[in-house]
């Protein structure tokens, strides 16, 4: 069999440019483009690649086909292969594999229904539905090989936007820690049924909202098939610290192709060191505050700053202690040279109450009394009204005088807590005779019996009778 291949049928796709990154550019989905190394890879044009790589179309190759003079099939193809409705011969075109050795042609290649061993061609292939592309096998040299259909189906993706092949409507779904694969849209109506191998299953989207029917790899992970070599999908890594995001990539391993082991590291416990270790997208968060100092040197400080533990120094900020209310030098005692402070004291009023407290006097450095603002006066209660240890005395609260005669005196205004009225005929006898001494004895006012006195007027002596 020969495969060169002249411009006119060089498949487009061979000539793709092939990405890293996941989610762009036009990497065909599906299988459909070289791995890296291939002469597509490298640059140049068409014409470059089939001269250099590929014998030309009047060159003799080694035929990797069925014999020419072999019993033909009636459903064979050109390529010597059984056609779409034969089943496949033991290491032919279909066959299930592992590995290349296991095939005719050297050449297992991965699809989204599993290995097949597929095999060279020109231009046409067994199954119509396959396509004859340029391709470089893992651990090969480059050929033109049969490959598998188009489809976006377990292609890595971000959005459904990189989910678009033919007229397979598919979304970009989520395969928990594995990441996000292009699923063929399910269960609606005019979907068709999911292929061998897949289920159709709610999953949630890249748009999030609610969750989309879409065909899922029923054995939780899709293939890394070789049109998706270079690209990767975000995984995740979760444990009981929090869930790390990483990439896994597609990648050519030795024979085979193979998923990368995720690059998410695993989540752990904060710690300061402006790092972000437990991936719950903040840097040394929640590590707390811790108080520091007394006084005026107290304050509340981050346990971490910037990635860098704090040290607390209690005397921030301290001075020489004041009276003033404040622990000024920090030591956890406020105004302690004056241990006074706060005692009751009697201010500058009248009383000798101790009505007011011992506080800071302006300035600082002394105490005044403050808030003896009321004098308390003595009142006739039995209480010492006036804090001079005395009750109700005289020098207060006086007397009064009254009465005459024999019955003069003075009366205290209040004995016993209870007011007096001073007695004016206090100490008065019944009869007053007139005696050498003028002693008024009844309390009258006139020495002798009142009724049997005779008035006269003063100047002129005469009777007022």
């Amino acid at each position: 069999m020969r495969w060169g291949l002249s411009l006119a049928a060089f498949p487009a796709a061979a000539a793709a440019v092939w990405l890293v990154a996941c989610g762009g550019g036009t990497t065909p989905p599906g299988g459909r483009q070289d791995v890296p190394g291939s002469a597509d890879s490298q640059g140049g044009d068409a014409d470059d690649v089939l001269l250099d790589d590929a014998e030309s179309p009047g060159d003799d190759v080694e035929d990797h086909g069925p014999q020419a003079d072999a019993d033909p099939d009636p459903d064979a193809t050109e390529a010597g292969e059984p056609g779409p409705d034969t089943p496949p011969n033991e290491g032919g075109f279909g066959w299930p594999c592992k590995a290349n050795s296991e095939c005719d042609y050297g050449f297992c290649v991965a699809t989204v229904a599993g290995k097949v061993c597929t095999i060279s061609c020109t231009e046409s292939c067994p199954d119509t539905a396959w396509t004859c592309e340029w391709v470089t096998p893992p651990g090969q040299e480059a050929l033109y090989a049969c490959m598998p259909p188009e489809t976006s189906l377990c292609r890595p993706c971000a959005t459904d936007s990189d989910c678009v092949a033919g007229d397979e409507p598919s979304h970009c779904v989520h395969y928990g820690a594995q990441g996000w694969f292009c699923g063929t849209a399910c269960g609606g109506d005019g979907d068709e049924p999911c292929r061998d191998g897949y289920e159709c299953a709610e999953l949630p989207g890249a748009g999030g909202g609610a969750n989309v029917k879409a065909c899922r790899a029923a054995g939780g992970d899709c293939p890394c098939l070789i049109g998706y070599v270079g690209l990767a999908t975000q995984c995740s890594l979760a444990n009981d610290y929090g869930t790390c995001l990483g990439q896994r990539k597609c990648v050519v391993a030795g024979d085979d192709l193979a998923w990368e082991t995720c690059t998410a590291k695993p989540a752990e416990p904060e710690v300061c060191n402006g790092l972000d270790d437990d991936c719950d997208g903040l840097a040394d968060d929640g590590l707390g505050e811790e108080p520091c100092g007394k006084g005026v040197c107290f304050r509340v400080l981050a346990t971490c700053v910037d990635g860098k533990p704090q040290s607390c120094d209690p005397y921030k900020g301290s001075a020489a202690e004041v009276c003033n209310g404040l622990d000024d030098d920090c030591d956890g005692n406020t105004d302690e040279l004056w241990p006074d402070k706060g005692k009751d004291c009697d201010g500058s009023d009248a009383d000798a109450c101790a009505n007011g407290k011992l506080a800071c006097a302006e300035g600082g450095d002394a105490l005044a009394c403050v808030g003896d603002d009321a004098a308390f006066s003595e009142a006739c209660n039995g209480a010492d009204d006036d804090c001079d240890g005395l009750t109700d005395e005289v020098e207060d609260l006086g007397e009064t005088e009254c009465g005459l005669g024999v019955c003069k005196h003075s009366s205290p205004n209040c004995v016993g807590g209870q007011t007096q009225v001073c007695n004016p005929m206090q100490g008065a006898a019944d009869d007053d005779v007139p005696d050498p001494d003028f002693t008024d004895t009844d309390c009258d006012g006139i020495d002798g019996d009142v009724h049997d006195a005779v008035f006269v007027d003063w100047a002129t002596g005469k009777d007022l009778g």
